[in-house]
């Protein structure tokens, strides 16, 4: 249900026992603004498997949850009146966010005929030299479309040809929710197109059932990682 976003399962034991584990070890008191080190190289090691992109530690932020991993990037990137675009249908926080710090959301309409599919030439006419951040949710919230990698690929290009400077922030919440078949290894292709203008947003909420954990991350450029850092 992506009203909600909340999965049918509880927490699995395995998770429980461990976090009971670390408690009862003492593991309760303050750690470094930018997650504990172990964590931060679990996510790099489990988008290494499962995307087949590469980053390094350093290159994560871990926060309180996806939404709070969307926000930071925002209020990192984001001056007055700097435009987001985000393909619509979409979920409230991603415009809302933006306008926290004074952005612009600006909405590229997805046609409902097509499955609200994400079609490069509708969202990139919205891009102009106003656009900081262009962002992909997929699968969608609400409508579950699925990226493409050949879309996201062109999404890519066509983003560093018009608007440099803009970033392309992929909200993967849902990603592994998927079961549609696809390439593994889209990732590593806009990464190489983008370089340090690519950043994830993700979350354990929904993949591993820990919706009230509030458990997110940030992967991208050190120097985006370090200005996230000041605001946690």
């Amino acid at each position: 249900d992506f009203s909600v976003g909340e999965p049918d399962q509880e927490t699995p034991a395995r998770v429980r026992k461990a976090a009971a584990d670390a408690m009862n070890r003492g593991e309760t008191r303050y750690v470094a603004s930018l997650g504990i080190p172990a964590l931060r190289k679990a996510v790099v090691a489990r988008y290494l498997e499962d995307d087949g992109v590469s980053f390094d530690p350093a290159e994560v932020a871990i926060t309180l949850g996806g939404k709070q991993a969307y926000s930071l990037v925002c209020e990192a990137l984001l001056d007055p009146g700097d435009e987001v675009v985000i393909p619509s249908p979409f979920w409230p926080t991603f415009a809302e966010a933006a306008r926290l710090v004074e952005g612009r959301p600006v909405f590229a309409p997805l046609d409902g005929a097509k499955g609200f599919a994400f079609d490069p030439d509708a969202i990139l006419r919205k891009v102009r030299k106003k656009t900081r951040i262009l962002l992909i949710n997929s699968p969608s919230n609400p409508t579950g479309a699925v990226v493409g990698e050949k879309a996201l690929v062109d999404i890519a290009r066509s983003l560093k040809a018009r608007a440099p400077e803009a970033f392309l922030v992929y909200d993967d919440t849902y990603a592994r929710l998927s079961y549609v078949d696809g390439s593994p290894q889209m990732l590593p292709k806009v990464r190489e197109i983008l370089g340090d203008r690519f950043l994830i947003a993700g979350t354990a909420s929904k993949t591993y059932c820990m919706t009230g954990w509030r458990i997110g991350w940030i992967l991208g450029p050190t120097s985006v990682i370090q200005g996230v850092s000041t605001l946690i």
